[in-house]
């Protein structure tokens, strides 16, 4: 079998297969690397069994598309298949000859590359269209194709508008984490992106991005938020990286700002569409809907007198006690009302028009308040979930900066906040771990950074005012120590090490020249 690979501005690349186990990703050690940011870097392999191509997916981010539909796990491959991997395009052909050659390119491929079922065979011209071809005839000028960023994806997307990151764009689902660090699931290199900047989540049907405790923020629609569900075509800001959040199944409509940043990154815009002709359409709407209601006065006055000629009853009627009563020429006899009964008002039509249209209001805003609480509900568990996952994670700084930010905002508030406790516990024996071996090696200045984001966590932890005495004491800061050192005295009176630094604190007090030592 032989690979032909397209990328996205048609470049073709032909790779004889015969027989062997191919790699395909983004990481060096694989058989055929492809460069781009939406493949993996163990994406896919290809290998023979039983006689038959199969591909496999590696557990790859963005997945892999055999003839339109995804491949969950294994999939067999016969001559014709398209795989489509990122923005590479996989075709498979049999093999014409042995020639083992690599990276050869061909001015396009011999098949065309469009998604049809698998297995379907190639297409071959008939023998009359081959004698009715004329071979003089100039060929048709190939479409010009369009630039991925302005191509509609089936998932929602990033798209970067500003610095030289501008045209690229970034596919999003939920539970992603973007950063500048290849450990993210969406990585943005640039120097103003946090290591671990922000998350996606889903919620229902949307996706809402939340602040990981980034150094500039997220920014949506120019305002600074913790966290925001965002809409279509939103303007997110990550540092100096402005993008545009674009939802599956939705063409990019860049602003005029945006457009000319994109054409001078390279990427060729189409114009926005001629909005003279849209008004002229409009116009000539307009004018016609006028001359109907012209038309109409006139209408109604030539079929007046037809009415009241046509308006004599033709049928023979039973003529009721008391007779019928006439209101007006013209007008259909009616029957009187029965003694002692009012007779009713005419129906008003605005009536009827009143009461329907506050039906329908009465319906929309009770599905809109069912949507509403159902969202929030969702919402509310969504936030449940991605605290345990990043609890279980050991990410115990994000959980605190988390429900600091959603205090409200999750379905079961008690547990959320004994979590909480759990991560600030299990976050302060870790850094007064690392502070006490930073004390170890002299480093008193690590240290002492350390236990100060200890001690903003718990304000009242012995431990962390003892270990902070000591490494201001070692550091040559006498005031510093004397402070925590007695702040551990009133917060541990019965610890076995209070004699040690009264001694110490005495020592000082009495002498303020003398250096100030550690217990």
């Amino acid at each position: 079998m032989k690979l032909i690979i397209e990328d996205d501005e048609g470049k073709t690349t032909v790779y004889p297969m015969g027989g062997r186990e191919v790699t395909v990703g983004r990481k060096e050690g694989n058989t055929i690397r492809l460069m781009e940011r939406n493949v993996s870097r163990r994406h896919a392999r290809l290998f023979e069994m039983a006689g038959r191509l199969v591909i496999e997916d590696l557990d790859s981010y963005n997945g892999i598309h055999l003839n339109g539909e995804r491949v969950l796990g294994r999939a067999e491959l016969q001559a014709g298949d398209l795989v489509i991997i990122g923005d590479y395009h996989l075709g498979f052909q049999p093999e014409d000859d042995e020639d083992d050659t690599f990276d050869v390119p061909v001015t396009a491929p011999s098949f065309p590359l469009t998604e049809r079922p698998a297995g379907a065979p190639l297409d071959e011209p008939t023998t009359e269209e081959v004698e009715a071809a004329d071979p003089t005839a100039p060929p048709e000028p190939e479409p010009e194709e369009q630039p991925s960023v302005l191509r509609v994806h089936p998932q929602a997307r990033l798209v970067a508008v500003s610095t030289e990151l501008a045209g690229v764009d970034y596919v999003v689902r939920g539970d992603t984490v973007v950063g500048r660090v290849e450990d993210c699931d969406v990585v943005i290199d640039h120097p103003s992106v946090s290591r671990r900047h922000a998350r996606f989540i889903q919620v229902g049907n949307r996706l809402q991005i939340c602040d990981l405790g980034s150094a500039n923020g997220v920014l949506v629609n120019d305002e600074l938020c913790a966290s925001r569900l965002l809409a279509s075509h939103d303007r997110v800001e990550l540092g100096h990286v402005q993008l545009r959040f674009v939802p599956g199944g939705e063409p990019f409509r860049p602003g005029p700002r945006e457009r000319e940043a994109l054409e001078e990154a390279g990427v060729q815009v189409a114009p926005p569409p001629d909005v003279e002709d849209a008004a002229s359409r409009a116009v000539t709407v307009s004018d016609a809907r006028a001359g109907v209601r012209a038309l109409t006065p006139e209408l109604e006055a030539s079929a007046a007198p037809a009415a009241r000629s046509s308006s004599a009853p033709t049928a023979r009627f039973r003529r009721p006690p008391g007779g019928f009563e006439r209101t007006t020429e013209g007008d259909p006899p009616r029957r009187p009302a029965p003694a002692g009964r009012p007779e009713p008002a005419p129906e008003s039509p605005t009536t009827g028009r009143v009461v329907a249209a506050l039906l329908v209001i009465s319906v929309v805003t009770a599905i809109a308040l069912a949507w509403a609480i159902w969202s929030r509900a969702r919402a509310d568990d969504t936030w449940d979930r991605a605290l345990r996952a990043e609890f279980e994670q050991g990410r115990f700084e994000d959980v605190m900066k988390m429900h600091a930010a959603h205090a409200t905002d999750f379905a079961d508030p008690e547990a959320a906040r004994s979590l909480r406790e759990d991560a600030e516990e299990k976050y302060v024996q870790d850094v007064l771990q690392k502070a006490n071996a930073a004390l170890e090696i002299a480093q008193a200045d690590q240290a002492i950074e350390l236990l100060q984001a200890c001690l903003s966590v718990a304000p009242e932890m012995t431990a962390c005012h003892w270990s902070m005495g000591v490494a201001y004491a070692r550091n040559q800061q006498p005031e510093d120590a004397a402070r925590h050192y007695r702040r551990f005295v009133e917060l541990a009176p019965e610890d076995a090490r209070v004699p040690q630094v009264l001694e110490v604190l005495r020592a000082y007090e009495s002498s303020a020249a003398a250096p100030m030592r550690a217990p």
